[in-house]
């Protein structure tokens, strides 16, 4: 789980840098300098972050609260079984 959320951090962070070095250096060449513009003002405007169906964003402190939300639920039901069987 924590590989997969460090792939989705560090691919948002390496857009943004990419972002960054494309908005401050402009090509020499006319052919292609069209297009990097347009990829670069794309880059720019548009944050690079992994979603779940655009509900969300997936980073650390979203899967933090899962797993923090359920390992409280495992803790109370753990508590209710040794209640009832108690």
């Amino acid at each position: 789980m924590s590989v997969i959320l460090y792939g989705f951090i560090s691919v948002s962070r390496e857009a943004n840098k990419t972002k960054d070095i494309l908005h401050s250096h402009r090509p020499q060449k006319p052919s292609i300098d069209h297009v990097i513009v347009m990829f670069s003002d794309q880059l720019y405007f548009h944050d690079a972050n992994f979603t779940v169906y655009g509900l969300f964003p997936i980073n650390s402190a979203t899967i933090f609260g899962m797993l923090a939300g359920a390992f409280t639920y495992i803790i109370i039901l753990i508590q209710f079984n040794t209640i009832i069987t108690g």
